[in-house]
C-alpha cells in the first residue's frame, strides 16, 4: 500500500475569532487550507504562543486546535459533575470555598453544552503550546547530539534541571522518573541525557498512539484509491508531525533581539519566518538595520 498522504487533509482558519471569558471563540466562518503545505510556519507560530493574545493570533491565522472537540461527550456529564464536586470539597481545606451542588451542576452542564467545535479555552491552547515547545526542544537537542555531543548534553541537563515539578507532567513523567532514579543511586552512576530525552519522546508517542485517542484514520480517494490521513483536530496533526519518524527540529533565530526557536523547510534559513502577507522576515530586517548602523558607527 502506498504511504499515506497528508496533502488532502484541510483545516479551517478563522480570522474573525475573538476571546470571550477565557474562551477563544470562532464565528463559524473561515477559509479552508492545507496545514501540510505550510507546516513549518504553523509549527513556528505555535512555539510563539505564550499568552491569551498569542493564542488568539494563532487561531486567527491557523484555526482552533480542536482540543475541546476531543473532550468527553455529554454521556460523561454525571462523572464530570462527581469529579468537580469531589475536587471542590477537597479544596475546601485549603481555601474558604462555598460549595453549592446546584451551582456546580449548572457549571458542569454549561461546559458540556458548549459547542466545542467553535470555541476553545485559551488556557488549553497555552498548555498545548507549552508541551509542544518541550517536544521541539528535545528534538533539537537530540539532533544536536550528532554534531556537538558536549553542547547537547549540557543543554539536556539544563533543560531537565529547569523543569518545574508540575510542568509537562503528562509528557515528562517517565523521563523524570528515570533521571531521578539514576541521580539517587549516587555520583558513581552518571545520568545518560540522551536516554532520558529519548524516553521523553517514547512517552509522548505512546500517549499519541494510545487506542483511546482514535483521532486519526485512513481515507481512500473514491476515484484514485490514493491513501490519505484524516485528523480530528489540528492539535493531532501537529503531534503527528512532531512525533513521527524524521520529525523536524527547530533552529534558533540569529537576530540577537529575538533568538526564538522556529521551524524551516530550508536549512539555510537563519531568521524567523515572515508574518502573513510579508515576504521578508521582520527579524532579518531588524538585524540587517542593526548591522548597517554598527558599520556606520565604525566608519565614523
Amino acid at each position: 500500500m502506498a504511504t499515506p498522504s497528508l496533502t488532502g487533509w484541510t483545516w479551517l482558519r478563522v480570522p474573525y475569532a475573538r476571546v470571550e471569558n477565557g474562551l477563544v471563540v470562532s464565528p463559524g466562518v473561515g477559509e479552508r487550507y492545507s496545514p501540510r503545505a505550510d507546516s513549518a510556519n504553523l509549527l513556528s507560530a505555535l512555539l510563539r504562543v505564550r499568552n491569551d493574545a498569542d493564542a488568539l493570533s494563532f487561531v486567527q491565522q491557523w484555526g482552533l486546535l480542536g482540543l475541546a472537540g476531543a473532550l468527553p461527550s455529554t454521556s460523561s456529564l454525571a462523572r464530570g459533575f462527581e469529579s468537580v464536586l469531589g475536587l471542590t470539597w477537597i479544596l475546601r481545606g485549603e481555601a474558604p470555598l462555598d460549595v453549592n451542588a446546584d451551582v456546580l451542576g449548572a457549571e458542569v452542564a454549561a461546559w458540556y453544552e458548549r459547542p466545542s467545535l467553535t470555541r476553545e479555552p485559551a488556557q488549553m491552547i497555552l498548555a498545548f503550546a507549552e508541551d509542544m515547545r518541550a517536544v521541539s526542544e528535545v528534538l533539537r537537542i537530540l539532533g544536536e547530539l550528532k554534531e556537538d555531543p558536549y553542547a547537547a548534553n549540557y543543554d539536556a541537563e539544563q533543560w531537565m534541571s529547569g523543569l518545574p515539578d508540575d510542568c509537562h507532567r503528562a509528557l515528562t513523567e517517565a523521563s523524570l522518573e528515570v533521571h531521578n532514579t539514576v541521580t539517587k543511586l549516587g555520583s558513581t552512576v552518571s545520568c545518560d541525557a540522551e536516554y532520558v530525552l529519548r524516553t521523553f519522546i517514547k512517552t509522548a508517542r505512546f500517549q499519541f498512539s494510545d487506542r483511546s485517542q482514535r483521532g486519526i484514520w485512513v481515507r481512500l480517494d473514491r476515484e484514485t484509491g490514493h491513501v490519505g490521513l484524516e485528523f480530528d483536530g489540528l492539535f493531532r496533526f501537529i503531534e503527528y508531525i512532531l512525533l513521527s519518524d524524521n520529525a523536524p527540529s527547530p533552529t534558533r533565530c540569529e537576530d540577537p533581539q529575538c533568538r526564538q526557536r522556529f521551524f524551516s523547510i530550508r536549512s539555510t534559513r537563519r531568521y524567523c519566518p515572515p508574518p502573513p502577507g510579508r515576504k521578508r522576515s521582520l527579524c532579518e530586517q531588524r538585524h540587517g538595520r542593526e548591522k548597517r548602523r554598527a558599520k556606520a558607527r565604525v566608519r565614523n
